[in-house]
């Protein structure tokens, strides 16, 4: 599986500093393979491999794909309920919309 990221306002740049959906602020400090690595952690239910990344990445939780999705969203939408509780635990945002306008529980839902 390969989750597409792209940058986005969220994301601008290297080294700028914006702001996320829970009002955060972080720099970019992860590549982009880094970033896919965590939404097919979350897809695949792998929360080990969650816990490595949130651990090593300030607000890496909250970093969203080119569709507007979070690692949250990934994981709710495979039912991914250990990686769901442990990402809820670490502070991951359950108020960030995809470009859709949907929050993880929306995706949940579905």
């Amino acid at each position: 599986m390969n989750i597409d990221f792209a940058p986005s306002p969220l994301l601008s740049s290297p080294g700028d500093h914006e702001s996320s959906p829970n009002g955060s602020y972080f720099e970019w400090v992860v590549s982009s393979r880094q970033i896919n690595n965590l939404f097919e952690a979350a897809a695949n239910g792998q929360v080990a491999d969650i816990q490595a990344y949130l651990s090593s990445t300030k607000n890496m939780a909250d970093i969203l794909d080119q569709n507007g999705l979070s690692a949250l969203h990934h994981a709710a939408k495979m039912n991914r309920v250990q990686v769901i509780d442990f990402m809820l635990k670490a502070g991951a945002s359950v108020e960030v919309y995809s470009k859709e306008g949907l929050t993880p529980l929306h995706v949940a839902a579905r």
